[in-house]
């Protein structure tokens, strides 16, 4: 009897492995909306599983090389992890979780960058997007489980059991790498050029560490203690960081050029755009990001009871719900295009709309109106789409006739921001874009020799998890460019 049953249930799992294979196969491709074009997957990722053996251990270090037997290109990674800009091993972090292994899934996710706990509360998730269950049902919470595994490391574990094992490149205690900018970018190439033996010396302008984690996302989605946290992990390698050090004002970028033998400039995007209208200089107009900078760091003052913020990216999502923190009692988005092709995810306006925001689609500020001074409203003209423009989304045009005006009392411009390249002395040779993002090689290294440049100095204003990507692969190309390198000092 027991045999007849286990044949019965060898022949209906067989019977179902079937079925589940001849319906992949003639499965047709599906599309990921994201946000106004469509995304073709490949065809679903068959390659092997890039952690292969099983750690028993619940503390046994995972080593590097067990992560890299695959090459990360196109087609030899599963779609989570190539829809990534870091290439983050999410199926193999989420294996090692579904097994209880929870250190073994935070140094998985910490293969490629220190901020686990930090993205798994604020990344956008293109893993998600590109998650197969998807065509089940719902992805998988890729982002989530980050969170998890870095909140649970945090309580459990000490943080020198955090990383994985790597080894040390021969020779690298003999070479001094500057890097320009503490944020994501700059901290995420410092993780891996100290780790692999390298002396890295950190320039920030701020007192603290994170960039724009700490300056730009505000203390309720992003907690300090988590930034600090995974910032200070990176430390224990021995970096150093210069903390209120302003290249170009407390030391001159040649003088660092001469003295290390590499350079990654990673001091993002910080200069936001202006919005070019009549009367943006009165009193009550403030640019979202250099306000919300001061909110961070506890220096923000309140606004009046009727607040706009221009644009709908992450940084006025931000804007938004700091301001009724800051005593608005009224916010309202104005955004000349409409809300599925906004920069900013769907999921981030429907938490701003839950805290009680408002969205005024396909209008565009045209003049700020004052008195004795201060804003007291703000002129708009409707929109409507017409063709695409460059960056692919439809261009906004005006329609005769249709301005009127919003009272407000404060408005926040978050339209977008560039780099400040003010330090760099020009005529060593640098190449910017009309845009003022930085020209490099397919190595990330600019025009001048052992100069480097990651996140929004090569791609502009982008997400976290974009500057992250960028700054892993540029500190890997550091680190083979040195190899061909004599030191500049022993």
């Amino acid at each position: 009897m027991t045999t007849l049953r286990e044949v019965l249930q060898g022949t209906g799992a067989l019977l179902k492995g079937m079925k589940v294979t001849f319906g992949y196969i003639f499965r047709r491709h599906f599309n990921v909306p994201y946000p106004d074009r469509k995304i073709v997957l490949p065809p679903r990722f068959r390659g092997f599983l890039r952690i292969k053996d099983v750690i028993q251990s619940p503390i046994a270090p995972v080593n590097w090389q067990q992560a890299v037997d695959c090459t990360d290109a196109p087609g030899k990674m599963p779609p989570c992890m190539e829809a990534c800009p870091d290439h983050q091993h999410a199926r193999d972090y989420i294996r090692f979780i579904q097994q209880k292994q929870y250190l073994q899934g935070l140094q998985i996710s910490r293969l490629t960058m220190p901020y686990s706990g930090c993205l798994g509360r604020i990344c956008t998730r293109p893993c998600e997007d590109a998650c197969r269950m998807g065509e089940e049902g719902e992805s998988i919470a890729i982002c989530q489980l980050k969170r998890f595994v870095a909140d649970w490391a945090a309580e459990n574990v000490p943080m020198d059991q955090w990383d994985p094992v790597v080894e040390k490149h021969a020779g690298a205690e003999r070479y001094r790498i500057a890097v320009i900018g503490g944020g994501p970018a700059g901290m995420t190439g410092a993780f891996i050029l100290a780790r692999y033996g390298y002396r890295v010396t950190v320039f920030e302008r701020q007192p603290v560490l994170g960039g724009y984690l700490y300056t730009g996302i505000p203390p309720h989605r992003l907690p300090r203690e988590v930034i600090e946290r995974e910032s200070q992990s990176v430390l224990r390698y021995g970096v150093e960081a210069r903390m209120n050090c302003e290249v170009g004002r407390d030391i001159k970028f040649t003088d660092i050029y001469r003295d290390y033998d590499a350079v990654l400039l990673a001091n993002g995007a910080i200069v936001p755009f202006g919005l070019g209208i009549p009367g943006e200089e009165l009193n009550g107009v403030h640019a979202g990001e250099l306000w919300l900078e001061e909110v961070c760091l506890g220096r923000g003052k309140r606004i009046g009871k009727k607040a706009v913020v221009i644009g709908l990216g992450l940084t006025a999502m931000d804007c938004a719900r700091c301001a009724l923190r800051m005593g608005a009692e009224e916010v309202t988005f104005v955004y000349r295009r409409t809300r599925d092709i906004a920069p900013a995810p769907e999921h981030e306006i429907a938490d701003a709309e839950a805290e009680g925001c408002k969205l005024v689609e396909l209008v565009a500020p045209i003049r700020v109106i004052g008195e004795d001074g201060h804003v007291t409203g703000l002129e708009l003209q409707k929109m409507r789409l017409g063709d695409r423009d460059s960056s692919g989304r439809p261009q906004p045009i005006p329609i005769p006739g249709s301005n009127y005006i919003m009272p407000v009392d404060d408005i926040l411009t978050a339209i977008s921001r560039e780099p400040n390249y003010s330090f760099l002395p020009l005529e060593l040779g640098f190449q910017l874009r009309r845009n003022k993002t930085m020209i490099v090689d397919e190595n990330y290294m600019t025009h001048v020799p052992g100069v480097f440049a990651a996140g929004d100095n090569v791609v502009g204003a982008q997400t976290v998890i974009v500057a992250i990507g960028q700054a892993r692969f540029a500190s890997e190309a550091i680190a083979r460019y040195l190899k061909g390198q004599a030191p500049k000092a022993g």
